[in-house]
């Protein structure tokens, strides 16, 4: 939201990584939990502007794609709660970022800092290395 928003000091580096991703030097995956998230307060205050805005994003820019919630991310999403004791939302954007191979996962939580201390994680036959977790705080000024 920090993009959409323009707020707080961690706007600007939310703002650099989507023009990186729009300019395809990088590629952004937006789990379905987040598009979820993000929707919310624009149908909570019946903004269309807001609503249009996180649509865009989430569906019509370059370099960013936005997952669905497939049964292997909620098979993993179970699997990393219980390793992490992340709660389920958290949950369901670790197991999706493993599962479109994620290198990061950007973002203003301290308690995803756990990521950094496991190595893999396992859905069914196939195991997934665990993407690394970027505090915005740590960068931010």
């Amino acid at each position: 939201m920090y993009y959409l928003r323009s707020e707080s000091r961690r706007g600007p580096l939310v703002w650099e990584l989507l023009e990186r991703a729009f300019g395809g030097s990088v590629r952004i995956h937006v789990p379905g939990i987040v598009q979820l998230e993000l929707l919310v307060g624009p149908y909570r205050s019946g903004s269309r502007e807001d609503l249009a805005d996180v649509i865009a994003l989430t569906e019509e820019r370059p370099g960013v794609r936005t997952a669905p919630i497939s049964k292997n991310v909620l098979i993993g999403a179970a699997r990393v709660r219980a390793m992490t004791n992340l709660k389920i939302p958290d949950a369901l954007v670790v197991a999706s970022a493993s599962a479109g191979r994620c290198e990061g996962i950007v973002g203003n939580d301290s308690r995803f800092a756990v990521l950094n201390e496991l190595r893999t994680l396992k859905f069914g036959a196939d195991e997934f290395q665990l993407p690394r977790y970027v505090h915005l705080d740590d960068y931010a000024t």
